[in-house]
């Protein structure tokens, strides 16, 4: 079982990293052209809905006790897969599938 210390310290490095991408995707999308922009809009809302998610299981994990720790682990471990994909999804939009393989996790 993973430390919950570490497990939250790791949850909010990638909480920064998917929102220091968010920023400077939805930048870029704001300058596309429309047909483009829908498309990245897409990704970016599917991102930012999956960080929301991670962002509230952080905070029930940072208002948990001890015992608590582990029956929780799995949620926040699920919430964390699904916002690795989402964030593999919308990288791969935006670099066209090149180097999609790299991301929080």
């Amino acid at each position: 079982m993973a430390n919950r210390a570490d497990f939250t310290e790791k949850l909010k490095m990638q909480l920064d990293d998917v929102n220091a991408h968010l920023d400077t995707w939805q930048s870029k999308a704001d300058d596309s052209a429309a047909g483009a922009r829908h498309r990245y809009d897409a990704h970016i809302e599917n991102l930012r809905s999956q960080r929301d998610t991670a962002t509230k299981k952080l905070a029930d994990l940072q208002g948990i006790s001890d015992d608590g720790w582990a029956g929780m682990q799995g949620g926040v471990q699920t919430a964390l897969d699904s916002l690795h994909d989402a964030f593999i999804k919308a990288k791969s939009t935006w670099n066209g599938d090149r180097g999609a393989s790299a991301g929080p996790r």
